[in-house]
């Protein structure tokens, strides 16, 4: 009979021990659910809550980074792949790690999305990357994501999944370098009030505009957060800044001494072009001279 006990012990403990883990998860999981926040704002966390935890779609090269970072300040990363060798990899950086595609019901059932504050997607195509975003999304409508393509960026589908912000791979690589070299020379390079080259401009037109150029207009990320002409040509002082509605190219304004917005136009056909002035949500048609309005519901801007 003890045999027979020490036998039937041995064969349950590894079954229990899931179990009691599994079980651990879903408590924890329904404690953050129904966890109101605070104040009206951002919520109070207490210790030990996971509400501030990071979602990494994919692991690669970017993620890898990106999930030491965030480890190093502190804040707690979840990372889906189906890979399980990047798996086994992402756990031994000591991210928790769910195996599996983030556009999977089962999958974010075991993250936990209810615990999720940020999503980040950073190593899929230009199309599953919108994909991921779209799902995400309607699953976690309230929760910011973050998107990197890997190329062929998006930038109108990035939009309709509401994605907060949009790096560009290119951009992603100059940038960061940029702002190293300018520190070292103790150049301020703060963009506060000037276009954010990761947030997407949308304008929607009032229909009352009449203007039959409205058809050019789509989603765009400012390619630069000044004037692409002044600053290719040492320049940093201009008047108004205005962003191509077609392609993102930022000029400056008929008020400035280059006029770089309307040569682009001149240059590229591109007949509209918004106003990139803070508190500013109108746009401009090079082509009839007007100024066109927005629409009464307008898209997310700058």
């Amino acid at each position: 009979m003890l045999i027979a006990i020490t036998v039937i012990l041995m064969t349950a403990t590894p079954a229990l021990a899931a179990a009691g883990e599994r079980l651990a998860k879903y408590i924890s999981t329904r404690e953050t659910a129904v966890a109101p926040p605070a104040g009206g704002g951002a919520a109070v966390v207490p210790p030990g809550d996971t509400r501030d935890r990071v979602l990494l779609s994919g692991w690669g090269p970017v993620a890898r980074n990106l999930g030491a970072y965030l480890r190093a300040n502190g804040i707690p990363v979840t990372v889906t792949t189906l890979h399980p060798d990047l798996a086994a990899e992402a756990e031994a950086e000591g991210h928790t790690v769910v195996r599996g595609e983030a556009i999977k019901a089962s999958v974010l059932h075991e993250v936990g999305m209810a615990s999720v504050r940020l999503i980040v997607i950073g190593e899929n195509s230009g199309e599953e990357t919108t994909h991921i975003a779209e799902v995400l999304h309607n699953v976690a409508p309230g929760v910011p994501i973050v998107a990197r393509p890997r190329e062929s960026t998006d930038v109108a589908g990035l939009h309709h999944a509401e994605v907060a912000r949009i790096v560009d791979t290119q951009r992603a690589v100059t940038e960061p370098l940029s702002w190293a070299v300018l520190d070292l020379l103790g150049i301020d390079h703060v963009t506060v009030g000037k276009p954010d080259p990761t947030v997407a401009v949308a304008f929607a037109p009032a229909p009352e505009s009449h203007c039959p150029h409205t058809g050019a207009v789509r989603p765009v990320l400012p390619k630069n957060a000044g004037c692409t002409g002044c600053l290719k040509q040492g320049k940093h002082e201009w008047v108004h800044l205005r962003i191509c509605l077609s392609c993102g190219y930022v000029g400056c304004c008929d008020s400035s001494p280059e006029r770089h917005a309307g040569a682009h136009s001149a240059e590229t056909d591109h007949p509209i072009a918004g106003s990139a002035e803070p508190g500013e949500t109108w746009a401009w048609c090079f082509l009839d001279g007007i100024r066109i309005g927005p629409a009464a519901e307008r898209s997310r801007t700058l």
